[in-house]
């Protein structure tokens, strides 16, 4: 027996209601052909939420892979800001002028709280460029170092002191390391140095 077309859509009883493509774009294209009562039959209906559930994982997917995408971007682009800073006799002492220069064997880092304030001076001797190790001060070496203040200078070298200069890094843009070394005025006075530690682009 044929079945006359229908013709109004509020004639049509709820469960035939035309679907929605607009709500659910990523099966609106399945459905564009399919008759009311093709979308109310059991196979439509038991396929339907699994089409909607797997456009919903999709999504999620893209989101997990735009966040990684977006976050390994940053990591690559983001350096880190240089710094220098040790202890001296137990106070923090942060140097806002901070340079490192390699000159053949022989590599310098300075570091100044201000031009007529607090500095530090670390000296190696036979370095390579791209070197890395630790480095010791004091009789027997010729590694140096020195801190100077308003109290006046205390060094660390071949003759006196004692200390130890450590690279992490050196990539010929940027040098990494630490260091702590005793130094000695000439009134025999010391002055500690602890904690210090650098990272400056050359």
């Amino acid at each position: 027996m044929a079945l006359e077309p229908l013709t109004a859509t509020a004639a049509l009883p709820q469960r035939w209601m035309p679907f929605n493509s607009m709500a659910y774009p990523a099966v609106g294209h399945f459905i564009q052909g399919v008759s009311c009562r093709d979308r109310d039959s059991p196979d439509f209906l038991t396929l339907l939420p699994q089409l909607m559930n797997m456009n919903l994982r999709s999504i999620a997917v893209l989101i997990m892979v735009l966040s990684v995408v977006a976050c390994s971007k940053d990591s690559g682009t983001t350096a880190q800001p240089p710094y220098m800073d040790c202890k001296a006799d137990g106070a923090t002492i942060v140097f806002a002028q901070r340079a490192a220069i390699q000159n053949g064997s022989n590599l310098q880092v300075t570091g100044s709280t201000s031009p007529a304030g607090t500095t530090v001076n670390l000296s190696i001797n036979n370095i390579a460029a791209g070197q890395t190790g630790t480095f010791n001060i004091g009789p027997g070496n010729f590694n140096s170092a020195t801190f100077t203040d308003a109290t006046g200078g205390y060094s660390a070298g071949t003759s006196t002191g004692s200390g130890s200069i450590t690279i992490s890094s050196n990539n010929g843009s940027s040098i990494l390391g630490s260091f702590q070394f005793t130094g000695v005025n000439l009134s025999s006075k010391q002055k500690v140095v602890t904690e210090g530690r650098f990272l400056i682009y050359f």
